[in-house]
């Protein structure tokens, strides 16, 4: 099981913005700007559906996604692999309905993706972009 390190963590917090990157059955690339995301356990991220449709398909089509996130502040990121599932019910959900109308957004979810993580690469200049990290 890959865990997300404390670097990926703190970087995670300071994000304003994901890139969810999914690919349909015919190989097509689709990325997808997701404000609304968090992580809820060492190799486990969630990220809100409130518009997604092509993304979504490309899911139930191909789990396989890339949730690229970045600081300016520190000026680098990460870029994590892993496989994505829609979820529209239970324990996970529920939690996350709560922490949406917490934060004061007035609508439920469409779905929540949960993205088990399975490789972890830097983003940004002065490391090796190429080596999984987890």
């Amino acid at each position: 099981m890959a865990k997300l390190t404390q670097d990926m963590k703190d970087i995670w917090a300071k994000a304003q913005d994901y890139i969810l990157a999914t690919i349909d059955r015919e190989g097509k690339p689709n990325s997808a700007p997701v404000g609304l995301a968090r992580i809820v356990s060492q190799d486990q991220i969630m990220l809100v559906d409130h518009l997604m449709v092509k993304t979504r398909e490309n899911i139930e089509q191909n789990p396989n996604v890339a949730i690229t996130f970045w600081s300016d502040k520190e000026q680098y990121g990460y870029q994590l692999k892993g496989k994505a599932r829609m979820e529209t019910a239970g324990k996970l959900f529920d939690n996350s309905v709560k922490w949406i109308k917490d934060k004061g957004f007035p609508s439920n979810p469409k779905a929540i993706i949960v993205v088990r993580v399975e490789e972890g690469y830097y983003v940004g200049k002065g490391k090796d972009s190429s080596k999984n990290l987890l």
